[in-house]
């Protein structure tokens, strides 16, 4: 008992759990209705509930932008797939669309193509957003995240440089180097695979089987392109590489984005009761 009559709870919980918004040491104040810090609730730090629902609101909204940022880079990609099957058909003669609408066409296309990659290292870095708990438990997803996105902005930016003067001075290994990543299967695997990691973790802490289901999804084009493109196997059945690569793997992380932006803002209506100050 100290002066004053306050009565001081030593509880081993509260010596052990910082506040999860601000870090504060809740040591002898597990008593308090709030951290003296930032007046977070300190049952929210001492509940061990990691669940969406009891997380930062507005951290759980940041990600749902990202993710749907993310996910018009693949509407971009299949887009510009789209756009450049059409005008390679009509160069073969398969399709009449006339020249006008030829020449119409190939801006679009390429256009889409140079943009999507751009848009998408957009929606990897948003997604490395610190979350705001202490202890922050994705420092490391977080960092894998936000190199991915800056590999993958780099990638776009040469993309957009091919052809002038920047790219045609380069050497020709740094270009030949170039290409060959790009034409690998490593942007995919860059983007697919931290973004299932981060689903799958979500999707856990939301208790929604469904979304842990869809973070797999990914993994079936990317281990199927891989494999074609180690073995060559692309070299022979081309027709299969821009089927996995331009159409079934977009659309497959397109559902993923959609399914996490739809579980991101619905646990933040619910956060918003949880994450309060009294």
């Amino acid at each position: 008992m100290a002066n004053g009559g306050t009565l001081l709870i030593s509880d081993r919980r509260a010596r052990l759990k910082p506040c999860l918004r601000c870090g504060y040491s809740l040591l002898y104040i597990a008593g308090a209705r709030n951290c003296p810090e930032c007046g977070l609730a300190v049952r929210i730090s001492l509940s061990d509930n990691t669940g969406l629902e009891w997380s930062h609101p507005r951290w759980q909204r940041t990600l749902s932008v990202a993710s749907g940022i993310l996910g018009t880079g693949f509407i971009l990609k299949l887009l510009s797939s789209l756009l450049h099957w059409s005008v390679y058909a009509a160069s073969r003669l398969h399709i009449d669309i006339g020249d006008r609408t030829f020449r119409f066409l190939i801006e679009p296309a390429s256009f889409a193509s140079r943009v999507s990659l751009i848009v998408c290292a957009v929606g990897l870095c948003l997604l490395s957003k610190t979350e705001g708990r202490h202890p922050d438990t994705s420092r490391i997803m977080r960092r894998v995240l936000l190199v991915s996105g800056l590999v993958v902005s780099m990638t776009g930016l040469m993309n957009n440089f091919a052809g002038y003067d920047f790219w045609i001075r380069m050497p020709h290994w740094a270009r030949f180097g170039f290409s060959r990543f790009q034409s690998g299967p490593w942007i995919p695997l860059m983007i697919g695979v931290p973004l299932g990691a981060l689903a799958f973790e979500l999707g856990k802490r939301a208790r929604s089987a469904t979304m842990v289901r869809l973070s797999q999804w990914p993994l079936w084009p990317l281990a199927a392109g891989t494999v074609m493109w180690l073995f060559g196997l692309d070299q022979l059945f081309w027709q299969l590489r821009p089927i996995i690569w331009e159409a079934y793997y977009p659309i497959c992380m397109l559902i993923v984005c959609i399914a996490l932006t739809r579980l991101l803002i619905h646990h933040a209506r619910e956060a918003d009761l949880n994450w309060v100050t009294d």
